[in-house]
């Protein structure tokens, strides 16, 4: 059960990650109106940011899903080589990660620079 820890960390972690990051891209993109002065005065670093946040969220999502890393796919595998679902729910997780495919493709493969392969 230790490596199922590890997983449950390690997706955890990346979700956090993804919601922090997509949280802070709100913020700067729609409520811009509250924060105009203050990012009119650094608008470098406030450009940078804004940008920087979208792509941490990216690769945050693209981690989620990429098989080759602790992942919520990589996890499904692994579960499914330990016999610990039935097939009525191997039929369920298959279908959902089908109708995925299409959302999958369209995120881009980022450089991932700090990430546990399996």
């Amino acid at each position: 059960m230790k490596i199922f820890e590890r997983y449950f960390s390690e997706i955890s972690n990346t979700i956090v990650s993804a919601f922090h990051n997509y949280e802070i891209w709100w913020l700067y993109k729609h409520e811009r109106e509250k924060y105009v002065d203050i990012m009119n005065s650094y608008a470098a670093f406030f450009t940078s940011s804004i940008n920087a946040h979208f792509v941490a969220m990216l690769m945050s999502i693209s981690c989620l899903i990429d098989d080759k890393y602790l992942s919520l796919k990589s996890l499904y595998k692994k579960i499914k080589i330990e016999n610990l679902l039935k097939s009525n729910e191997i039929k369920f997780i298959e279908t959902k990660f089908d109708e995925l495919e299409n959302a999958i493709k369209g995120v881009p493969s980022l450089p991932i620079l700090v990430r546990q392969k399996i």
